[in-house]
């Protein structure tokens, strides 16, 4: 878990606001008392597609980090 944490400190202190990245979060558990964690990044594709007056399509890249830990009963 700490080199999760430090690999998100690391992660947020080398992206400027020019780059217009978005970072995410979470924590989960599973039916099998698994535990996960998971980081990740965004970045919008600056391109729209199907442009119409109601709407368009859009998209975004996304990568993460996914960690799992049993916990045993």
């Amino acid at each position: 878990m700490k080199r999760l944490i430090s690999f998100a400190v690391v992660a947020l202190a080398s992206v400027t606001a020019v780059h217009a990245l978005d970072f995410t979060a979470a924590v989960g558990r599973t039916g099998e008392s698994t535990t996960t964690y998971r980081l990740g990044v965004q970045k919008e594709f600056n391109r729209s597609w199907f442009q119409t007056g109601i709407g368009r399509l859009t998209g975004y890249w996304d990568a993460g980090y996914l960690l799992g830990r049993r916990q045993d009963r």
